[in-house]
């Protein structure tokens, strides 16, 4: 018994030293995962903050990786640096999602003066700031300007940023606000990137003009429009050949004047030249000679090195904006603007862009048939909706080489007048702290139609705090869907009934939130 016993053991002392061994050299989960270490963090709204007293809105801060995934579980303190009396906020601190993001909510509590409120975000070694201003009152809409203000001028193929702000009585910018935007005459010249844009927190939206073919005698115009205000901004679009002579006329102009200049300088050194030798004259004329032999050659090298440098770009991918499908309504005009960019993701220049209607010519027109992408690696074309489509849209194709992309267009029959606003999930949203979903509110005409650039307004009824929504207000997309995130920061009790009231025009729809 004695030796059997020891033989155990001697065979189990084997066997713990060898799951010893194997522990020991086996990697472990925690030998393989590394901690994310949090590259960047960005807010949005991404510098200013801007609401009204009493009223509250949410930054979300997004965290990333040092290999660009969602930097999740990292704690981000807050503090606020500025305008304690200005402003509340909560929570203290969060800690970031599955998608790096974390949502904190600012309340206005007294207006800010000359200086804005300003929070600090904090997570690891990282850290940035926000300002917030806070309004005194309701935004009524004073003022509209475009920059550049009355007039702008392109030539063929070419295209302009133009900004439009908006401005409450009270001077201060006034925020997502909806600015309208129709080229009232000369549609076949020029083409517009959107027919609507909302204002960002400086009270600012961006609209980007081209110039597709030589204006005529009256220039077209487009009207920029919010509530009952209004600016209008005319736009002349030449050819390159005016654009040549403009540019030989500059050259003259210079010619001329350096001509005035030698001249001048003839004149001087006659009137010098009896105090100086001949010798030191034409020794003089022989350096300006040889020195501008030898710039001239410098000019000519250097340009042939510059040619010798460019390389063509070879396109990569060709994206149409809108992304997948257009709705317009009948009789009324719409750009696509396609982009081009080369194999590094740069923006791929006088690259030819063929246009060609593959299905439905009888419902839509297209200008023109083909376009150069310009210096931003854009092209704009232009679609008229002639007829109602059917069961089926009509279809574009656009080719650049080896690369296409199609655009499908919906032509409506009239005007949208909004009929019915659904939200999914339907009327009920379960979440956890902490947890994230998104909510798809859907606006149909009252046709059927989706209802296209319509704005949808989204608040939280009761405690904000408890629930966060990424945006208060957003445009509907060409299927007529307007997309936020929804987050439960805190347990919600049955007794708080909070709600989010999305709300276009005098539609609303509301969906009920519990956090668990």
């Amino acid at each position: 018994m004695n030796g059997i016993t020891c033989r155990n053991i001697f065979l189990y002392s084997i066997v713990l030293i060898c799951v010893s061994f194997i522990s020991a050299i086996a990697p472990t989960n925690n030998t393989i995962a590394s901690d994310c270490k949090p590259k960047s963090m960005q807010t949005n709204p991404e510098k200013t903050l801007t609401i009204k007293k009493g009223k509250s809105g949410n930054v979300i801060l997004r965290l990333k990786c040092k290999d660009d995934s969602p930097a999740s579980g990292v704690a981000i303190e807050t503090k606020v640096l500025k305008g304690n009396k200005n402003i509340s906020f909560s929570p203290k601190s969060a800690v970031t999602d599955e998608n790096g993001k974390a949502v904190f909510t600012i309340t206005g509590d007294k207006k800010t003066e000359t200086e804005n409120a300003e929070i600090k975000f904090k997570a690891d070694k990282l850290s940035t700031t926000l300002e917030i201003k806070v309004q005194a009152e309701e935004c009524k809409l004073d003022t509209i300007k475009t920059n550049p203000e009355n007039k702008v001028t392109l030539f063929v193929g070419q295209s302009s940023d133009i900004t439009v702000r908006l401005k409450c009585n009270n001077g201060s910018p006034a925020v997502d606000v909806k600015v309208d935007a129709i080229i009232q005459k000369g549609s076949n010249s020029i083409k517009l990137s959107s027919s609507s844009a909302l204002t960002d927190e400086s009270g600012k939206a961006v609209f980007t003009v081209s110039g597709i073919s030589k204006t005529k005698k009256d220039a077209p115009t487009i009207k920029f429009s919010a509530d009952d205000i209004k600016t209008i901004l005319e736009v002349k679009v030449k050819t390159e050949a005016e654009k040549d002579t403009e540019a030989g006329s500059e050259e003259e102009t210079v010619a001329a004047s350096l001509v005035k200049e030698e001249g001048e300088e003839s004149s001087n050194e006659e009137i010098v030249d009896e105090s100086i030798s001949t010798d030191e004259v034409e020794v003089e004329g022989t350096s300006l000679t040889e020195e501008k032999t030898s710039a001239d050659t410098a000019k000519t090298t250097s340009a042939e090195e510059t040619t010798e440098i460019t390389t063509p770009c070879k396109p990569k991918t060709v994206i149409t904006l809108p992304d997948k499908k257009l709705t317009l309504e009948k009789g009324k005009n719409a750009s696509i603007t396609v982009k081009v960019k080369c194999k590094d993701d740069s923006p791929a220049e006088g690259v030819k862009l063929e246009a060609e209607v593959i299905k439905g010519k009888k419902y839509i027109t297209l200008t023109p048939k083909s376009a150069e992408t310009d210096k931003n690696g854009k092209a704009v074309f232009a679609v008229s909706g002639d007829m109602k489509t059917d069961t089926e849209p009509a279809e574009i194709k656009f080719k650049a080489e080896k690369l296409s992309a199609k655009l499908e267009v919906k032509v409506q029959a009239e005007a949208c007048s909004l009929g019915s606003l659904t939200t999914n999930p339907d009327k009920k949203l379960k979440l956890k702290e902490g947890e994230s979903s998104e909510v798809t509110v859907k606006a149909k005409c009252k046709n059927g139609s989706p209802a296209v650039d319509a704005k949808i307004d989204a608040i939280v009824q009761k405690d904000g705090n408890k629930v966060k929504i990424s945006s208060t207000a957003i445009l509907t997309d060409e299927a007529g869907k307007a997309v936020f995130t929804v987050t439960g920061a805190r347990k919600t009790s049955k007794k708080d009934n909070i709600s989010i009231k999305f709300s276009s025009g005098d539609l609303q729809s509301i969906l009920d939130v519990n956090v668990d």
